[in-house]
């Protein structure tokens, strides 16, 4: 496009090869909505694509922490998600038939307008096995998108971009 150019030719998906007068403020805003919307979604839709080829990577190395050249990445391990608990009163009534004291079941849970299980304790109380067994009948796992985090540059490093990797002293 030109200075005097009142026209300019779209090559980016879904306007490709779309020529819009921007003269026409109806057309340019169309057009960049579009643009705005495909973006949005497609940069969304990459980003999942390769987060998950990272989780998987993770996976099959049984690690959660890579490092490729400068670049670090974190990845969640498989254990990610919150505990949801039903019936919290069956499960406090249970663990009392079988032998808790009522004090650390106060620890335990906390009513509430819903019950919040205090996970340290629960993780806690659940090495007596007999307990183990009535907290994990009460406790579903919610998962979550597992979280993967990239540090570094991700480029080369060059004399102009220097990087924690360049060596100066080979150039």
């Amino acid at each position: 496009m030109t200075d005097e150019s009142q026209e300019v030719t779209v090559w980016y998906p879904p306007a490709a090869g779309t020529v819009i007068d921007l003269t026409d403020a109806k057309q340019v805003s169309q057009v960049l909505h579009q643009m705005n919307e495909w973006t949005a979604t497609t940069l969304r839709d990459i980003k999942l694509a390769l987060e998950g080829a990272l989780v998987a990577e993770a996976d099959r190395q049984g690690r959660y922490t890579m490092r490729f050249g400068a670049t670090e990445v974190t990845v969640d391990g498989p254990d990610v998600g919150r505990n949801l608990w039903d019936d919290v009163p069956g499960m406090l009534a249970e663990l009392e038939a079988a032998g808790l004291p009522e004090e650390r079941q106060a620890e335990l849970a906390q009513p509430k307008i819903t019950w919040k299980v205090n996970q340290h304790v629960a993780a806690t109380v659940a090495k007596n096995p007999l307990y183990a067994e009535i907290i994990e009948r009460h406790r579903t796992r919610e998962p979550r998108k597992r979280r993967v985090e990239v540090k570094g540059s991700g480029f080369p490093d060059t004399p102009d971009r220097p990087g924690r990797n360049f060596d100066w002293e080979e150039q």
